[in-house]
């Protein structure tokens, strides 16, 4: 009778030590597939940051271009004047102040897209500036 509960009894706290480990793996992958949820959000998030930051600096790009133009206009038409006689040299040299600073601006605004551009190159996983960061590392240009 002895060796009949003893040999029941090993199974039986067996499986229960097997439920333990079935339960715990269960845990486990719902905590990961949460895990993997919230990775998921955070991604779309990041990308969809970074879109909206390409589209507002292509917008301010083309906004500085304009006023880029039109400074050069201004410019271009001072000078003319100036040549007929009918201004003088400071209003052209206002203008070419204001044609410059137009300039910086547009150039400012070319590099705000480039990093938006690559912002959102890294959002969607992009490992290029990786190679390029080695690669300066190491001495190359």
């Amino acid at each position: 009778l002895w060796g009949v509960g003893v040999a029941l009894s090993v199974p039986i706290f067996s499986g229960g030590r097997n439920l333990g480990g079935a339960q715990a793996a269960q845990a486990t992958e719902r905590a990961a597939e949460a895990s993997l949820g919230q990775l998921v959000l955070t991604a779309t998030q990041e990308v969809e940051e970074a879109l909206a930051r390409e589209e507002s600096a292509a917008l301010t790009l083309d906004a500085v271009r304009t006023q880029e133009r039109a400074a050069k206009a201004s410019y271009d038409e001072s000078r003319a004047q100036y040549e007929r006689g009918l201004v003088d040299h400071l209003t052209v040299l206002s203008s070419l102040s204001t044609y410059q600073q137009a300039q910086v601006s547009s150039l400012s605004a070319e590099r705000d897209l480039l990093v938006a551009r690559i912002q959102l190159h890294d959002a969607l996983g992009g490992t290029w500036t990786e190679s390029v960061l080695a690669a300066q590392a190491g001495g190359q240009p």
